[in-house]
């Protein structure tokens, strides 16, 4: 990609590796992988310093169909020239669902809650 800093352009070249495991009955991904500049670097070669494993995500699965999860990470994340490489760290809670219209993500669970209550 061309990256614009100002009036001036450079291009950068990424390659991304990573491999990712399931674990504990599928609850449990684990995710590492790292960021790797081809082309395009402002800093010197000895300044550049990528760690083998660089980005880690690790997921639990709080229900077996996935749609409520924890997710921890940290990755390396190149933001522009003047920042340059950074590390990106964080915790979230993520729900997961499926819908064509914005008033179905209750409506399935709402009817199952309905069923039950009326056997």
């Amino acid at each position: 990609y061309t990256e614009t800093q100002g009036e001036t352009s450079q291009d950068r070249t990424d390659v991304n590796i990573n491999a990712s495991q399931r674990l504990f009955d599928n609850r449990v991904i684990v995710q590492v992988g790292s960021e790797v500049n081809i082309e395009g670097s402002t800093m010197q070669e000895s300044e550049v310093t990528t760690p083998l494993i660089g980005n880690v995500s690790i997921e639990y699965l709080v229900t077996k169909n996935g749609r409520y999860r924890f997710k921890g990470f940290r990755k390396n994340e190149y933001q522009n020239v003047i920042d340059g490489q950074l590390i990106v760290t964080g915790f979230a809670f993520i729900f997961s669902r499926e819908f064509n219209r914005f008033q179905d993500i209750w409506r399935k669970e709402m009817e199952d809650a309905q069923s039950e209550n009326n056997e």
